[in-house]
C-alpha cells in the first residue's frame, strides 16, 4: 500500500503498537509515530491504512458548516476610567519586558529549534537539552562561538549528552516561554540592549521560575547559584560531560555579545 505523510496506519504484525501517524518518507524508509509503540523507522513493511471513523466524518462536516454560519457583530465595550488605568499599567509592564530588540540569529535558532522538535514527534515540546543541541549544531552564532572554545573531547561529549536529553518528552517548554525568558535574562541579568543566541544559551541553564509565563515571574535573585536550574536537562548534559555549569553561566554573563 502506498502511504503519504500524515496518513493514519497500523503495523500488520504489531497490533499492540496501536495506530500511528506517518511523519516522514525517505525512499523505502518510513518514519511512523505509533500511539503505544512510539516512534519507529520501518523498511519493507506494508502498513495497513486506517479508514476515518464516522465520528471524524461528522466532525469534519460540522466544522465545514460552522464556517458558513454568520457571527453577529459585537459592540466593543468602552473601559471605565479605572479599567483604563489598570490596562495602561499592564501595557507599561509588557513594554518594560519587551524593550530589547531581537537579533536575526535569535529568530534563526528558534526556527531550527521548532523544526528539530517536530522531527521528534507530533506531541513533543522543545526542552532545554534540545535548545542546547540546536546551539551546538548551528555554526556562525554567538552561542556556537562560545561553545567552540570548549575542549574538543568535552564538546563532543556534550553533543552526545544533549542529544540524549533532547529525545525525552518530559520538561517541555513552549516557545513563547523561551522568548520571554531570553528577554528577561537580557534585561535583568546581562543588561544588554539586543537579544541574540547568547541569551538562548543562558535560557538552557536557568531554573523553572525563569521559564514560566510572564505573569508568573516574580522578582528573583540574579545571583548565578540561585538562577541555575539544576534539574534542567541541559544542565544535566553539561554535568555528564564534565562541565561546571555555574562557572559556564558566570562566564557567559560576564562576556558581552560579539566578544566571545
Amino acid at each position: 500500500m502506498v502511504v503519504v505523510v500524515g496518513q493514519i496506519v497500523r503495523h500488520p504484525k504489531k497490533p499492540e503498537w496501536g495506530v500511528g501517524e506517518v511523519l516522514k518518507i525517505d525512499d523505502e524508509k518510513i518514519l511512523v509515530h505509533f500511539k503505544q509503540g512510539g516512534q519507529r523507522l520501518l523498511k519493507g513493511i506494508s502498513l495497513v491504512k486506517v479508514p476515518p471513523t464516522n465520528r471524524t466524518n461528522r466532525q469534519r462536516k460540522g466544522s465545514k458548516a460552522a464556517t458558513v454560519k454568520k457571527v453577529p457583530k459585537r459592540t466593543r465595550k468602552r473601559p471605565k476610567p479605572k479599567d483604563k488605568v489598570e490596562s495602561q499599567k499592564d501595557s507599561s509592564r509588557s513594554i518594560e519586558t519587551r524593550d530589547r530588540s531581537i537579533d536575526q540569529e535569535f529568530e534563526t535558532i528558534l526556527k531550527i529549534l521548532d523544526r528539530l522538535h517536530q522531527d521528534l514527534g507530533p506531541d513533543s515540546e522543545p526542552n532545554t537539552a534540545l535548545l542546547l543541541y540546536t546551539l551546538l549544531q548551528t555554526p556562525g552564532m554567538t552561542a556556537h562561538d562560545y561553545l567552540g572554545t570548549l575542549e574538543p573531547e568535552v564538546r563532543a561529549h556534550l553533543v552526545v549528552e544533549a542529544l540524549a536529553g533532547a529525545q525525552g518528552r518530559h520538561f517541555g517548554i513552549p516557545s513563547e516561554h523561551i522568548v520571554y525568558a531570553a528577554r528577561r535574562i537580557a534585561k535583568e541579568i546581562c543588561n544588554d540592549s539586543r537579544i541574540d543566541s547568547r541569551h538562548l544559551l543562558l535560557v538552557c541553564m536557568v531554573g523553572s521560575a525563569w521559564l514560566g509565563r510572564g505573569p508568573e515571574l516574580p522578582i528573583l535573585s540574579t545571583e548565578s547559584k540561585h538562577i541555575l536550574g539544576y534539574s534542567n536537562l541541559a544542565v544535566r548534559a553539561m554535568r555528564f560531560a564534565g562541565i561546571d555549569p555555574v562557572c559556564v553561566f558566570r562566564r557567559i554573563v560576564s562576556t558581552h555579545s560579539g566578544s566571545l
